[in-house]
């Protein structure tokens, strides 16, 4: 809707939020954050996003991981971290 609710640091491991106290407006917004991490996604530059660090504390203790396994993210050693999928018909393919 035109609202940051979230900024990723130069680095890409730091992400600050800015989400609401309604509960399903916040979870958009972090379907939204998700999206917009997604997108940053592609073959030929960057199949891995690592987060670290949300909102000042370890990303894996973030209130939200579980919203995020949902679409996708994986908890990871030393944080949360999103992937490049595989194109269809390859998610088994040797690489």
């Amino acid at each position: 809707d035109g609202d940051l609710v979230g900024f990723l640091s130069r680095s890409e491991h730091v992400l600050h939020t800015q989400l609401s106290d309604d509960v399903p407006l916040a979870r958009r917004q972090v379907e939204s954050i998700i999206d917009g991490l997604r997108s940053l996604l592609h073959p030929l530059r960057r199949k891995v996003i690592h987060l670290e660090t949300i909102d000042g504390a370890p990303a894996a203790q973030w209130a939200h991981v579980p919203l995020c396994r949902e679409l996708g993210v994986h908890v990871a050693p030393g944080g949360l971290t999103l992937r490049l999928d595989p194109p269809s018909g390859m998610r088994n393919a040797r690489r």
